[in-house]
């Protein structure tokens, strides 16, 4: 039975490095990890390695949309909804968060929104990756489809190396909740001196 991981992003150049667009960012990584290229099928991105063990979306029909996708790779490989782990944005946890769960609701994201509907089910995992809240009176959307400052680029690649790692474990057989007990909690800033650790502690509930 293969392991399938879909990162979850908007397709076009305009959408490219935004922040909503992480999840893409993502699977573009462990894409090289594991020395897969990239072929267009329908609506998606796949690589693959060639047992067909591992295989990488990325969904192509904008966020909304991303269930279609991912129900048609499901049904071509028919992989347990367990062996489907989505990687997205997540508003509600502050940049440099990581957090991994085995289920749970969409947290009103779009694209998992989606993915529910098509599966008929909570019962996925999937990586959130922490974009921050929009600042006070700025709009969300613009917010989400904006680039991440340059400011933050430091810490952003930090938490899209750590979000790659997790995966290709998890992709290599570890369990989910080895991987959550790994890899969630807060990755450190690389420019602050006084703590330069990465915290795996997790707190609070799934958002």
């Amino acid at each position: 039975m293969p392991r399938i991981l879909v990162g979850l992003g908007n397709p076009g150049a305009r959408y490219e490095n935004t922040r909503h667009n992480i999840g893409f960012v993502v699977a573009d990584r462990v894409a090289r990890s594991f020395e897969i290229d990239w072929s267009r099928d329908g609506d998606m991105d796949i690589a693959a390695t060639p047992d067909g063990a591992v295989v990488v979306v990325k969904p192509l029909t904008f966020m909304n949309r991303s269930g279609s996708a991912v129900i048609d790779i499901v049904d071509r490989t028919d992989a347990a909804d367990e062996d489907v782990l989505v990687v997205v944005d997540d508003l509600d946890l502050d940049l440099g968060q990581l957090r991994l769960r085995a289920a749970g609701s969409s947290g009103g994201h779009n694209g998992l929104k989606s993915i529910i509907a098509m599966l008929a089910t909570e019962g996925f995992p999937r990586l959130r990756l922490g974009i921050g809240a929009a600042p006070g009176g700025a709009d969300t959307r613009d917010w989400v489809l904006d680039a991440f400052a340059e400011s933050e680029a430091p810490l952003v690649e930090r938490v899209i190396e750590r979000a790659t790692t997790a995966s290709v474990q998890w992709l290599r057989g570890e369990s989910t909740e080895h991987v959550m007990s790994r890899f969630n909690g807060r990755v450190s800033n690389p420019d602050d001196t006084d703590d330069c650790r990465d915290d795996d502690t997790d707190e609070g509930p799934e958002k």
